[in-house]
């Protein structure tokens, strides 16, 4: 290989790499559910019920982007990378689900 690197170590880069976009993906989303819970909140009534529903669907982007994290570690890489998709997951959630008692 190039550069005195296996096929294997070349091999474990690409699966490491792989796992970064879904979980620049879930920070990305778990962002977009805090700030649309934040709209929610505090916005006018017109944008309100928007803004709940782009939480939610920022969660569910987060949550999605943490199996893609999962998948793409299935056969190596670090751990860590999932668990830190996970935790932008919990954290758009539980963004999402404060706007749940909001009277729009």
């Amino acid at each position: 290989a190039p550069g005195g690197r296996s096929r294997d170590d070349e091999l474990g880069d690409a699966i490491a790499r792989a796992a970064e976009p879904p979980l620049e993906l879930a920070a990305t989303a778990a962002d977009t559910a805090r700030l649309a819970a934040e709209v929610a909140r505090h916005g006018a009534g017109e944008v309100a019920a928007d803004a709940v529903i782009a939480a939610r669907l920022a969660a569910a982007a987060a949550e999605a982007a943490v199996r893609l994290v999962e998948v793409n570690l299935v056969v190596g890489g670090n751990p860590e990378l999932a668990a830190g998709a996970r935790e932008y997951a919990a954290q758009a959630s539980q963004a999402a689900d404060a706007c749940a008692g909001l009277e729009l």
